[in-house]
């Protein structure tokens, strides 16, 4: 995709399939290093470039919406856990910690993860740990 300016800008999807377009002062944005870069780096002045979504990218950092803090965290936990190749620093860690507590599961992530589970036969054992501590 490229923009008014020329620049070419990747599609970047989400678990639920959610299309977030996003670009750093380089032109694209690439890979979860480059999103813990913009994650660490949140600027909160910055506006949506996307319209009515509440993601906000100014320059390399970007701020993904609240309601969306919590699936991102524990997509970030499930893959640290899933694959051992993959593991987060200190400080992305503790990011993704602290939003899994701040923005729980509710009823809905909870019943989309028992579908996926049953798609690809096998569970997220982050998500399903928190749904059973919420009664969900």
């Amino acid at each position: 995709m490229n923009t008014d300016s020329g620049k070419s800008v990747k599609s970047v999807h989400d678990k639920t399939g959610m299309s977030v377009h996003a670009k750093t002062r380089t032109g694209v944005h690439d890979g979860p290093e480059s999103l813990f870069t913009m994650l660490r780096n949140m600027h909160p002045a910055a506006q949506s470039d996307f319209g009515r979504c509440a993601m906000k990218i100014d320059d390399s950092k970007a701020e993904p919406p609240e309601m969306a803090r919590g699936q991102i965290a524990r997509t970030y936990l499930y893959m640290e856990n899933t694959y051992k190749r993959y593991s987060m620093s200190k400080a992305q860690s503790q990011i993704m910690n602290a939003w899994d507590k701040m923005y729980p599961v509710d009823a809905w992530e909870c019943t989309r993860a028992e579908k996926i589970s049953k798609l690809q036969k096998n569970q997220n054992d982050v998500v399903k740990s928190r749904c059973e501590s919420r009664g969900l």
